[in-house]
């Protein structure tokens, strides 16, 4: 693909942040443009990493997804970006507050780490091409 999904992850799980960036660069649609463990140093590189998407884990090593997601509202970037929430504490009260900083998703980690990837990979198909 010309022009892979460009995907930022906020993870602080080592393990699963490997898993999650194997899995979703496996289609050859998406890329990872880069990774953070910690609220400040996600909300620092997310703007020059060119993401596309970003996804955002609740628990950080410092900070939290929602510091993440209210800096992203109050400081967007260039461009728009898809704010998707990946996290095992899947709520309703933590899903109408990711909701509400802008996030358009929402996933739990446990039941539905495959859904993130199959949404990812829908978003990256091309366009159809229509014949004329």
């Amino acid at each position: 693909m010309d022009n892979p999904l460009k995907v930022f992850l906020i993870e602080d799980s080592d393990a699963i942040r490997e898993s999650l960036s194997q899995a979703l660069q496996s289609s050859g649609r998406l890329v990872i443009c880069g990774t953070a463990d910690r609220a400040d140093e996600a909300i620092s590189a997310i703007e020059t990493s060119g993401a596309d998407v970003v996804i955002v884990d609740l628990q950080l090593r410092q900070g939290n997804g929602f510091d993440v997601l209210s800096a992203l509202k109050k400081s967007p970037t260039k461009h728009p970006l898809i704010k998707m929430v990946l996290t095992n504490y899947a709520t309703a009260a933590f899903k109408h507050r990711s909701m509400a900083l802008g996030a358009e998703h929402f996933f739990d980690k446990s039941l539905e780490f495959e859904r993130i990837i199959d949404t990812l990979n829908a978003m990256a198909e091309p366009p159809p091409m229509f014949s004329s």
